[in-house]
């Protein structure tokens, strides 16, 4: 038994809890505010509040995966870089947006891209 009391640290697992809770908030808030910035069409076709939330938390995971994609693509452009190198760069920057926005839309049968025109049943794909 030591003599002098030592202080013990936070458990490991309540500071992973805390962790976790506060990414999970994080999540919620950014797929809220890319939601809203979309115009709410996640909000307005979720059948149920499970999948409405999982939708939301997902929609902030793909923010942060594009967003930290384009900065690690950004990061490595430098304007002593050959033209081709640099052209590479903003082919995957493109890339990056253009699978970005192939999520956000479905194809209809008429050929609209619109989740709003999309009708029950007319969804191609």
């Amino acid at each position: 038994m030591p003599l002098i009391p030592t202080r013990r640290g936070p458990d490991k697992w309540k500071a992973a809890a805390r962790f976790v809770g506060i990414l999970v908030l994080f999540l919620l808030a950014l797929g809220l505010m890319s939601d809203l910035l979309f115009g709410l069409p996640l909000s307005f076709s979720a059948r149920s509040w499970t999948t409405w939330l999982v939708g939301i938390v997902a929609l902030g995971v793909l923010y942060l995966l594009g967003e930290g994609g384009g900065e690690w693509i950004n990061e490595r452009d430098r304007v002593t870089h050959p033209l081709w190198k640099r052209v590479w760069h903003l082919a995957l920057l493109f890339g990056l947006g253009g699978r970005h926005q192939r999520g956000r839309g479905c194809r209809c049968q008429d050929g609209s891209m619109t989740i709003r025109t999309c009708r029950r049943g007319q969804r191609g794909r």
